[in-house]
């Protein structure tokens, strides 16, 4: 949580409000004075912030699209802030790390984060149109490919860009075995097994405990 914080804190002393089309768009979606261009040679497009999510878009990426795929990705990530997408990844993560040692938690949490993207393509599909979108995350996919050496990062993300360019298939959530299931359950049983627990008190326990009984 306080790295995610301060990242926010340092994107926010780079950045500047939006010129041009950029800030007439964050005006017609609700959004202004929480979009901001931050002049960065990386390509990103992220939405951070509990309360008040803002939108960080950097000077690379925009340069890098044409408008109406500047417009799909300012759509994208105004889903992200109006869900406050990072608030609730934030305690979804947190279950993640609170519970690493169960398998379930983490997958569960893996699909909750690519739902997530999912449903703010969609908003940014219907509102400009998927090739747009699909066209922006295609640029961004390139370049982080010959900086980014997990190429297997990148799976989710070109079946997001087939299924807005091709528009055939819509990308699969992260699936849950039940192998995964069954060791779930068996660590969860182990662990309340483990617990130490007392029987309750009747209530005649209680009863006498106030002063409202006293049994022979």
């Amino acid at each position: 949580t306080l790295r995610t914080l301060e990242g926010a804190r340092l994107l926010r002393r780079r950045a500047r409000p939006p010129r041009g089309a950029v800030e007439m768009l964050a005006r017609r979606l609700g959004l202004e004075g929480r979009v901001f261009e931050v002049e960065d040679e990386a390509v990103y497009a992220l939405t951070a912030g509990f309360g008040r999510p803002q939108i960080f878009l950097s000077s690379r990426l925009l340069a890098l699209l044409d408008p109406d795929e500047t417009a799909a990705v300012l759509h994208h990530e105004a889903h992200h802030a109006q869900q406050r997408d990072p608030l609730r990844l934030l305690v979804a993560r947190t279950a993640r790390r609170a519970f690493f040692f169960i398998p379930l938690v983490h997958d569960l949490w893996l699909r909750f984060a690519v739902a997530a993207e999912l449903a703010a393509d969609e908003r940014a599909a219907v509102a400009v149109g998927p090739h747009a979108l699909g066209g922006a995350l295609l640029k961004m996919a390139e370049i982080g490919r010959k900086t980014e050496a997990a190429a297997s990062l990148f799976t989710v993300l070109d079946q997001r860009i087939q299924s807005l360019l091709a528009r055939d298939a819509r990308p699969v959530l992260p699936g849950v075995s039940r192998g995964r299931i069954a060791l779930s359950f068996l660590i969860v049983m182990l662990l309340v097994g483990a617990l130490p627990f007392h029987q309750p008190p009747s209530f005649l326990d209680v009863l006498t405990h106030a002063g409202l009984a006293c049994p022979l």
